[in-house]
């Protein structure tokens, strides 16, 4: 997997509305389908995508054996306060995997 591909605006007004937007990456295989020789693919898959503001879950959404290779995820923030933002992603397999972001008020 590689580095997550991530867009959170540098700067805001109070009560401003900005849009985060990332890409991870991720060959979302569901273990179903055969490789060249015949034999199924191993199963990775990611189950959980956070977006955290100073530690508070602010946007979650659960992945499933629908979902695309390297998925993309846009969601809206509304900016009160110079804000850290954490995303993170969870692959069935326990490890994750971390980006960060500061929106400066």
């Amino acid at each position: 997997m590689s580095t997550p591909r991530v867009r959170i605006p540098s700067s805001a007004r109070p009560g401003e509305v900005v849009e985060i937007r990332t890409l991870l990456e991720h060959p979302m295989e569901s273990g179903i389908n055969p490789d060249a020789s015949g034999r199924r693919r191993p199963r990775t898959m990611l189950k959980r995508f956070e977006a955290r503001a100073d530690g508070a879950v602010v946007f979650a959404v659960d992945f499933g054996n629908g979902s695309a290779t390297n998925p993309s995820v846009s969601f809206f923030y509304r900016v009160e306060r110079t804000t850290r933002l954490e995303l993170v992603w969870e692959p069935e397999s326990g490890s994750a995997i971390r980006a960060e972001g500061m929106i400066r008020v």
